[in-house]
């Protein structure tokens, strides 16, 4: 009976360090899955934030674009009415010298 105490005494020690290894381990692993969650919530917010930034720059720029192309088209009417008039002024002058 005296060789069955030590190993009784080390079979409750292994189940015993088991349990505990594997309770520690599910807890481990519970804890790790909650903080993923949050950082994913936070890296979802995070491209959001982003995507909502990215929009409104791309709304500028294309508003820039338009008033670029609207003031190079005012321009090129300008300047074609301004042709025109001188086209206009110049024949006169032409006509007179010969």
């Amino acid at each position: 009976m005296e060789i069955w105490i030590p190993v009784i005494v080390a079979l409750i020690s292994s189940v015993t360090s088991y349990f505990l290894a594997t309770y520690k381990g599910k807890t481990e692993l519970r804890n790790l899955k909650k903080q993923q969650e949050a950082n994913l919530k936070k890296m979802e917010e995070q491209r959001k934030a982003d995507l909502e930034k990215m929009e409104k720059q791309h709304a500028q720029e294309i508003e820039r674009i338009k008033t670029e192309i609207q003031s190079k088209s005012e321009l090129y009417e300008n300047q074609a009415q301004t042709g025109a008039i001188k086209n206009i002024m110049e024949d006169p002058l032409s006509a007179n010298q010969e």
